[in-house]
């Protein structure tokens, strides 16, 4: 009986039970100790406990992950302004980013690997997935943010840009599109950094 009142029972483990004792639970004010005599719960009392004892497991695994999401409700991007460019930016030091995501990829390993994750598998996949996604990303932004600073110093030159003109004018078509994506970034990142 102790294992039906366990809070961290969710509906899938319910249908669970359900199929175990071949009857419908009503979870109301007719769900009662003698409904659960009726329907000899007790036969069932291990499969029970293996229900309740993977609800609890679950749940376990479910306040890992929402440690993930709490620490990325409070990741500050920085966006700094690059050079003394006016409206030219670049992000800043992302080491704290960049360990916030090797930390929350560890704990999700851990999630991935326990034996209780079946149940909240779609939901963990997709998490792990945007955490890799974003990594990629930012490995990617990192890059090319560091092209471009070393082109520029190099394109911003009057005579490299009469000595090669065909190539600054392709740096300068590259040039405009990331000023333009990095003031897009500095303009919305005044709010909180989302990942989820």
């Amino acid at each position: 009986m102790q294992n039906m009142r366990n809070k961290c029972l969710r509906d899938r483990h319910w249908k669970k039970i359900e199929l175990e004792i071949s009857h419908k639970i009503e979870r109301n004010a007719q769900f009662t100790l003698g409904k659960l005599i009726e329907y000899n719960v007790m036969e069932y009392k291990a499969a029970i406990a293996n229900i309740s004892n993977e609800a609890t497991q679950e749940a376990a695994l479910e306040e890992l992950m929402e440690g993930v999401k709490q620490k990325w409700s409070t990741i500050e991007f920085v966006v700094k302004q690059y050079k003394e460019f006016k409206d030219v930016y670049v992000l800043g030091g992302v080491d704290d980013v960049l360990s916030a995501l090797e930390d929350s990829m560890v704990t999700m390993n851990t999630v991935t690997s326990s034996r209780y994750v079946a149940g909240i598998k779609g939901e963990v996949d997709k998490m792990e997935g945007q955490l890799k996604h974003f990594g990629k990303t930012l490995d990617q932004w990192c890059e090319c943010q560091k092209q471009w600073m070393y082109l520029e110093s190099i394109f911003s030159a009057p005579d490299i840009q009469r000595q090669l003109p065909n190539e600054s004018k392709a740096f300068f078509a590259v040039d405009k599109q990331f000023k333009d994506i990095m003031k897009r970034t500095h303009d919305r990142w005044h709010s909180k950094f989302r990942l989820w």
